[in-house]
């Protein structure tokens, strides 16, 4: 019944088709290793068919997605604790 979905448990595919609708955005915090084809792959707990399945849905990526934000918020409280320091 929400808007917006934040997964941060590190379960792949624990987020599927079912638990979506159109217009949603998803922020995908989890990250997991799997094995695909043989080969170590990193994905998140969204379903890699939620994409392919609606026509209007938001999804960050994995890899290179909520980090680079995660980033910029410690680089802001590091300057607020710098600042605060030295006044």
């Amino acid at each position: 019944m929400s808007d917006i979905i934040i997964s941060c448990v590190g379960v792949p595919g624990l987020i599927s088709v079912d638990n979506c609708n159109e217009g949603h955005i998803l922020i995908d915090v989890g990250i997991s290793e799997v094995k695909i084809d043989g080969k170590n792959a990193i994905v998140g707990d969204i379903s890699s068919g939620v994409l392919q399945s609606f026509n209007n849905i938001s999804i960050t990526p994995v890899p290179k997605g909520v980090g680079t934000i995660t980033i910029a918020v410690l680089l802001r409280h590091l300057l607020s604790s710098f600042i605060k320091r030295h006044s």
